[in-house]
């Protein structure tokens, strides 16, 4: 059963268009917060999903855009090889405005993320969806 929670992008300056495939988005688990990204183990941080999107979005001039970060539960007995289910603690997003490195860390506690075991091929079980309106 997929679980999500929401994720708004503020525009506080002039017409921001968001970068195509945009945002980047990772689960973090066992911390509550993030100020630079090198102090993160890599073990603690999921493998990122980019939002799959066919065209570059636009946030008007003090406006806001819903995205919605959707989780699906791996079914009990069913985990993918590669996925470590767990607690993420909460949300790094960034690559979706200049300066590249600009990232957001967003405390949530989203259960059933998927983490890499280092085992098998890579598994993510979640991603960000936009609401039909911004298709």
């Amino acid at each position: 059963m997929p679980t999500s929670s929401s994720l708004y992008f503020y525009d506080t300056g002039a017409t921001c268009h968001l970068l195509m495939g945009a945002p980047d988005v990772r689960a973090v688990r066992n911390t509550t917060d993030v100020t630079n990204l090198s102090i993160l183990s890599t073990h603690d941080v999921s493998i990122p999903s980019g939002a799959d999107k066919p065209r570059r979005l636009v946030i008007a001039r003090h406006q806001k855009l819903e995205a919605l970060f959707v989780v699906l539960t791996p079914v009990a007995g069913l985990t993918p090889r590669g996925c470590h289910p767990a607690t993420a603690t909460g949300l790094i997003v960034q690559g979706y405005a200049g300066p590249i490195g600009t990232f957001h860390w967003i405390p949530r506690q989203l259960r059933d993320v998927c983490f890499d075991t280092g085992v098998g091929r890579s598994v993510v079980n979640f991603g960000i969806s936009w609401p039909p309106t911004s298709q």
